[in-house]
């Protein structure tokens, strides 16, 4: 961000995103509102990409950091891991939603979660696909789209009919999993 920011320093970015009280949510709302706005003009359907990403890291303090696989690097590793959300139109793709995996390791040791830093409504377990709908729910309202991919397609489409239950369902209603399209039924 430094670089993009003239003239910034950055000790009081770096302040700003660690230990200044700002609202998350209410920042990514308006974020995915702006993409949603900014792919308006695009003629190709619009979609919604959920997927998880994991990156190693060493130590012990950093949050949701724990032995777990790790898709970019192919193996069991020590790292964290993150669900996101993208909105894409065509070639173009933006960030619109993303959620830090916490293992139960972390949400079943509250002093550890405390010492991190973790509010009290974030320290309970989640698995990888209630996290998606979390970013889903977020979305609703701000963003609309005609189809979802990314994690298998059972999946999304499992977790979504929770959510969906009594309620409308996405345009298009379809899925695109990793192998293709699949029907809503």
């Amino acid at each position: 961000m430094q670089e993009r920011i003239p003239d910034s320093i950055y000790q009081n970015i770096q302040h700003f995103i660690s230990h200044s009280p700002w609202d998350w949510r209410g920042v990514m709302g308006e974020v995915s509102r702006r993409m949603a706005s900014s792919f308006a003009f695009l003629s190709e359907p619009c979609g919604l990409i959920l997927d998880e990403s994991g990156w190693e890291k060493s130590g012990k303090k950093s949050v949701g950091v724990a032995r777990q696989y790790i898709g970019n690097a192919g193996k069991v590793s020590n790292g964290q891991i993150g669900v996101f959300g993208a909105l894409c139109r065509g070639d173009k793709v933006g960030l619109v939603g993303s959620r830090l995996y916490l293992p139960k390791e972390w949400t079943n040791d509250p002093a550890r979660c405390n010492a991190a830093g973790i509010p009290k409504n974030e320290q309970h377990y989640r698995t990888k696909p209630e996290l998606s709908i979390e970013i889903i729910k977020d979305l609703a309202g701000n963003v609309t789209y005609d189809w979802v991919a990314g994690m298998p397609c059972t999946v999304i489409r499992q977790s979504y009919d929770i959510f969906c239950r009594g309620r409308t369902r996405f345009r298009a209603g379809r899925w695109r999993g990793p192998r293709g399209l699949c029907e809503q039924s």
